[in-house]
C-alpha cells in the first residue's frame, strides 16, 4: 500500500505525522515549499522503517495521481485548493476506508466537492486540516443479498439467462402493479396494531 502526501506551508506538519504508520509506502508531493516536503519525508522515513518506502516529488496533477493503481493508497494529504477532477482521481486511488487530508480553513467550502468526489465523514479535527474518509466499499462493489430463511429453503426456479445488466420495465409489467386503493394505508396499519394489542 502507498501513502500519498501533498504539502503546503500552511499545513501543520505535526498534525500530519499522526497519519504515518510503519510499513507504508509513502509518496510526498510538495507544492512550492521544499523544506516542508523534506521534513515530512524525514519523519515518514523514521516511522515507516525498512518495510516502507518514501518518495518525494513535486506537483499535483491528475496524471501523476493516475500512475497509481486504483484503491491502492492508504492516505493522501493535499494543500488548500484541489479541483473536482483531481479529487475524483484521488478518491479512486484511495483504498476503501482510507483517509484524505486537505489543508484548508474553510470546511464548508470543501465539503460539497469532497462528497461529490466520493468521500464521507468529513470533519475538521485540527484547525486548518480537513479529514475525509472513503467508505468501506469501492465504486462498483457488490455483495449478495441476504434473503429470508423461507426463500432460501424454497425450490429454486429455473434459471433464466440474463438479458442485460440493466433492469428494465416492459409495458406488460404495468398490468401486474397493484392499484393504489388496494394498498394498505396508515389508518389500516394503526387498526391492525390496536387489534393485536387488544388480543394480547
Amino acid at each position: 500500500s502507498f501513502c500519498l502526501a501533498f504539502l503546503s506551508p500552511s499545513m501543520t506538519i505535526t498534525s500530519v505525522y499522526d497519519f504515518f504508520q510503519p510499513g507504508l509506502q509513502v509518496l510526498i508531493l510538495e507544492s512550492g515549499n521544499q523544506s516542508v516536503g523534506e521534513k515530512l519525508r524525514g519523519k515518514a522515513l523514521d516511522v515507516t522503517g525498512c518495510a516502507g518506502r518514501v518518495d518525494l516529488i513535486s506537483g499535483q496533477t491528475t496524471e501523476e495521481i493516475e500512475k497509481f493503481p486504483q484503491s491502492s493508497l492508504d492516505l493522501i494529504v493535499a494543500p488548500g485548493a484541489v479541483d473536482g477532477q483531481l479529487l475524483s482521481a484521488i478518491c479512486s486511488r484511495i483504498k476503501p476506508g482510507g483517509v484524505f487530508l486537505q489543508a484548508t480553513r474553510d470546511l464548508d467550502g470543501v465539503k460539497r466537492p469532497l462528497i461529490f468526489a466520493g468521500f464521507l465523514d468529513i470533519t475538521m479535527p485540527t484547525e486548518g486540516l480537513v479529514v475525509a474518509k472513503k467508505p468501506l466499499y469501492d465504486v462498483g462493489a457488490r455483495a449478495p443479498l441476504r434473503l429470508g430463511a423461507a426463500r432460501l429453503t424454497a425450490a429454486p426456479a429455473a434459471a433464466k439467462p440474463a438479458a442485460g445488466a440493466v433492469w428494465s420495465l416492459a409495458a406488460s409489467d404495468l398490468d401486474e402493479l397493484v392499484p393504489s386503493e388496494e394498498l394498505v394505508d396508515e389508518a389500516a396499519l394503526d387498526a391492525r396494531a390496536t387489534a393485536a394489542a387488544a388480543a394480547q
